[in-house]
């Protein structure tokens, strides 16, 4: 589907009418993680070595209370797995230095592909505050009425 991503219902501020509003929050509770199973605690062996593995069990408990569900678990994979490259090209950028023979290490360049990856991966699975923000329902909040509003009223 080409276009702009969808807003939640509660971000939305374009004019709808109340049967669109209606039907918009239907299909929110249906696409809602309580109609898919649920993203599995333990590592999958997709994983690519135990600090992937440990990343995974880090994560997981944490995006359970972001509608992450098994049908984002190719996303979580690819996360733990991108963080595992992550380390160890610092490792390898700290071991051997930017500079190897007169040419930047290769490894610093994987280091900031798996930081590019990382944001991405981040931001899609709900990890960073702004697509948290995104995500989350905020709750309807009465309005204070503005004391002045009736002083325009009272003559």
């Amino acid at each position: 589907m080409a276009g702009r991503p969808r807003k939640h219902s509660t971000q939305d501020k374009s004019h709808k009418t109340k049967a669109e509003k209606e039907l918009r929050k239907e299909e929110e509770q249906f696409a809602g993680a309580e109609n898919f199973k649920h993203l599995g605690t333990k590592p999958p062996k997709s994983l690519m070595d135990v600090t992937a593995r440990n990343e995974y069990k880090r994560v997981v408990p944490l995006l359970i209370n972001l509608d992450i569900t098994a049908l984002d678990q190719t996303l979580v994979v690819n996360y733990c797995n991108s963080y595992s490259l992550y380390l160890q090209a610092i490792k390898a950028v700290k071991k051997e230095g930017l500079v190897i023979n007169g040419r930047k290490n290769p490894a610093y360049n994987i280091y900031l592909d798996m930081q590019k990856e990382l944001r991405a991966t981040a931001g899609q699975l709900g990890m960073t505050l702004d697509s948290r923000m995104k995500l989350v329902k905020p709750e309807n909040h009465e309005e204070e009425k503005d004391p002045y509003a009736q002083v325009g009223e009272i003559q």
